[in-house]
């Protein structure tokens, strides 16, 4: 008969007491544990990255809204707008293509950002070709009325 192997894999971690400490004791390997951490260590368990860019993206959103109110320029406040929706997007893909790495998932990750970035693409497509039709459109009735208005050709130095 043979003689049996075993194999034993320990990982090293803190073992904790199967049984319920009283509180004191509950609390001081809470304060040990807090302790033996860094501060960035304690922060990083207690908030998400995700919690943290939605205030960070409620806060430039409402900056970016404020451009307009205090200074009128809704022009800026649009560019300012536009420049941060590219930036918000960019940054997605981003972390999913880092996620995709840290996974083992990067060449399905890269297709994902790939067909994204496809997404986008035909959106400003037809964003930009609605504008243009409805630039046509309004050409059109500046024109019509120009012509109910009795203005057509009548632009001479004569008038």
């Amino acid at each position: 008969m043979a003689n049996p192997y075993v194999i034993k894999i320990e990982l090293p971690t803190r073992r904790k007491k199967a049984m319920a400490g009283s509180s004191s004791e509950k609390d001081n390997t809470a304060n040990a544990d807090q302790s033996s951490m860094g501060v960035v260590e304690v922060l990083a368990k207690a908030v998400s990255y995700k919690a943290i860019m939605s205030t960070a993206d409620n806060l430039i959103s409402n900056s970016i809204s404020q451009v307009s109110l205090e200074t009128g320029a809704t022009e800026y406040e649009q560019r300012l707008q536009t420049v941060y929706s590219g930036l918000q997007q960019v940054g997605r893909q981003g972390m999913q293509l880092l996620a995709g790495a840290v996974s083992g998932n990067l060449p399905v990750a890269a297709v994902g950002v790939v067909w994204s970035s496809v997404n986008q693409g035909i959106g400003l497509l037809q964003r930009i070709q609605q504008y243009n039709t409805r630039n046509t459109l309004e050409n059109v009735s500046i024109g019509m009325q120009n012509i109910r208005a009795g203005t057509t050709g009548r632009r001479g130095a004569n008038q």
